[in-house]
This record gives structure tokens, sequence and C-alpha cells, in this order.
């Protein structure tokens, strides 16, 4: 999702809208949508920025990534004469359109009742913010968070908080920041913050909220295992994978997997390890993430080097580069080819 914004009274629009238009449109067994920091950095991994995308590097996005559909859209007029310019885009086909409205949550409706009737799906019945201030808060939250000024996103989070308190995304995301940071106590306390959701909510804002609470907790795990705290961490993936399974997130059922890959490996039991970094691998092929996949198999590479099993640690190095060599990954290349260096090296010795 990619949005363009030339009116000075929206920058929020480039982000927030697109986080809106995303949760309008809710998962399902047949596709995943990707969240907005998946977005960012999908399109991190191919090399675009937002401020200036070219029609062209859409392309790199389907390379680099498993996307199916992608949407592009951008917004022209002023309040009250708005023009949104949409694109739906696959391998094989485009499909455009451009909606006119009045205003601009009208016009995110009305491109998520497109994009839903052409996944064959109704629009998500979650209660989308309409707070510009709150919008606008986490559209700036990820924009630090993606140019890693994570103090500055804390603030941008907190502040969106103290506005929509229940916010599970912006909780989540807090949690997140919070781990780049080492505030495990600020962890705690969002994890402890979470109400029980009241038993009339529909099935699709439990949904959302079990998704991000999953989301929440495999942060919350991974900042206990970075503190060696192996036995919480342990418990907390666990907690977080029911939840994630469930949710069928299969993004995050990856992240899991690595996060108790590392786990065991810390604690040298490399076998399981090397079973968590295998299914990894295979839920991101799952949602068809060569990223996922490709650094998995630097995870295996990493775990045979450490049991002195130097052609194993090659073999995998190999599969990685050829991978990220047909995928145009450029950061997992030079991951690998840094990996395969110190494999030689260390080998020969």
């Amino acid at each position: 999702d990619v949005y363009k914004r030339q009116d000075r009274d929206h920058k929020w629009v480039k982000i927030g809208g697109m986080d809106l238009l995303i949760q309008q449109i809710p998962p399902s067994k047949n596709y995943g949508v990707m969240q907005v920091d998946d977005v960012l950095e999908i399109m991190k991994r191919a090399e675009i920025t937002l401020t200036d995308v070219e029609p062209t590097q859409i392309e790199r996005i389907f390379q680099v990534s498993g996307a199916e559909l992608i949407i592009e859209s951008e917004l022209s007029g002023s309040p009250g004469d708005y023009q949104l310019v949409y694109t739906l885009r696959r391998k094989q086909s485009i499909d455009r359109g451009v909606l006119i409205t009045s205003e601009i949550y009208d016009a995110i409706d009305q491109l998520a009742n497109i994009v839903a009737n052409r996944l064959g799906a109704s629009t998500s019945s979650l209660r989308i913010s309409r707070n510009a201030l709150a919008n606008q808060l986490l559209a700036q939250s990820f924009d630090a968070k993606n140019s890693g000024e994570f103090v500055e996103a804390e603030q941008y989070l907190k502040s969106m908080l103290a506005i929509e308190p229940n916010n599970m995304q912006a909780k989540r995301m807090l949690a997140e920041i919070s781990v780049y940071l080492k505030k495990t106590e600020q962890i705690s306390e969002i994890v402890s913050s979470i109400e029980q959701p009241a038993n009339n909510i529909d099935s699709v804002k439990q949904e959302y909220r079990e998704r991000e609470y999953g989301r929440l907790l495999f942060w919350q795990g991974l900042n206990e295992l970075q503190f060696k705290r192996t036995d919480n961490a342990k418990r907390i993936f666990d907690e977080a994978n029911s939840i994630v399974t469930t949710a069928q997130d299969w993004l995050y059922l990856g992240y899991l997997a690595e996060g108790q890959g590392h786990l065991h490996r810390s604690i040298k039991q490399y076998d399981v390890a090397s079973q968590y970094y295998n299914t990894a691998i295979k839920n991101h092929q799952i949602i068809k993430c060569p990223f996922g996949e490709g650094n998995n198999l630097l995870n295996l590479a990493e775990s045979a080097f450490l049991q002195t099993n130097y052609v194993d640690a090659l073999n995998f190095v190999n599969e990685a580069v050829m991978l990220a060599t047909k995928r145009e990954l450029n950061s997992l290349l030079e991951q690998a080819k840094v990996a395969e260096e110190k494999y030689i090296t260390l080998g020969n010795q």
C-alpha cells in the first residue's frame, strides 16, 4: 500500500491512511494482510522509500516478498473535493480507478470495499479510529520507528495511548520499541494494562485483539531472551505461539519459531534450535516470504558452525546466497557473504 500526499495539512495520510485501509481488510485462511510495519520493512528490503515511489519500482516488492496483490493509491485535491486514484496490481494484471469524495475517510472506506470485493471478502467491522490527532501520532511513530529513532517513536506512541488508551496496535508497537530501548518494566506494564474483552465483542474485533496480543507477547518474550531469562522467554513464546496459531498469523509464527531457535541455541541445544529454524522456514514459505526463509537458512548455518560442522554451515549459506541473489535481497546477500567468509576462514584454521 503506497500513499502519496502533497497537502501539508494531511501528512498523516501517507502512513495513517495505509493503516486505516489495512485494518478494514481482515486476513483469512486464503490470504494474509501485511500490517503497516510489515509493509515498511518489505519496502526497506526492496530499497524503496515512501517519499517518491515510482510505478516501475513496484515490481521490486513482488520480487522481494510473497505479495500477490499490491494496492497503490495517490490522493490529491483539497478538503471537500478529494480524488483518490488507485491501482490494484497483481503480477499479471492491473486494475485502476478513481474515487471522488469530500472526506478522506470516505475515500479509504470506498477503497477498502473495492479491495474486499476483489478478494471475495467483506470489510472488517472494526471501529477504525477517525481521530485525526491519533492518526497523525500513529503515522509519526511509524516514521520514527522506521528510521531507528526509537525514543521519538516511544513518545508518539505514549501520546497516542493518552488519547486512545485501549489501542492494541499502539500497545504492541510500544512493546516492540521497548525491546530496543531495553525497558523490561514498561513492557510488563503494557501487558498488564490489557483488559479482558467484553463477552459480547464480535468475532472480527476479537481476532484483531488476539493477533495484536500474540504479537505483543512475542516482543515481550524476545526482551526476556535478550536478558538471558530463558525460562521466562520460553513460557511467553509458548503462550504467544498458541494465540498466533489461532490467529493464523504466519509471519509472526515464523518470528516465534526463529525466537525459539535462538533460545535453544543460546543454551546449546543445537538440534532443537535447528528444528525451530526449519519450522520458521516453513512458516515463511506459506506466505512466500523469501527474506524470512533466507534469514533462517543463515540461522541453520550458524548452528552448524557452532557445532564445528563447517560443511553443513557452508551448504546452508550457499542456499541463502542463491535465494538472496534470485530474489534480489541485497541486505540478506551481504549477511550471507559475511557469514561465508567467516566460516571459510575459521573452518580452515
